[in-house]
């Protein structure tokens, strides 16, 4: 609209990146699909352009978090799901594990 991004779409990175979802007022914003040219790839709801909310971040060597974001970070109750199976539970904080609950 107007030249500015807004409703569904998708957009294309010069970097090879793809992002398949919702803009609002040219940013990711709502629900949507984000996948890094190295095959990392992150479903889940964004806000003003970051990962915000519920998520799923899909590493490209199998690991898997599944959990909450905040400002583009890690944030909140989340689990990490490792390629061999086993899987950790833990409270986050700006990327960083605060606190281990199961795992």
């Amino acid at each position: 609209r107007n030249g500015v991004k807004h409703g569904n779409g998708i957009f294309r990175f010069t970097n090879g990146d793809v992002y398949e979802g919702e803009f609002r007022y040219d940013a990711r914003e709502g629900r949507g699909v984000y996948t890094f040219s190295d095959g990392t790839k992150y479903i889940g709801e964004f806000l003003r352009g970051q990962r915000h909310g519920k998520g799923r971040y899909i590493y490209s060597g199998g690991e898997e978090y599944v959990g909450e974001f905040r400002n583009g970070k890690k944030d909140g109750t989340g689990s990490c799901i490792y390629p061999d199976g086993r899987q950790m539970k833990g409270i986050w904080k700006e990327d960083r594990l605060i606190k281990l609950l199961e795992g």
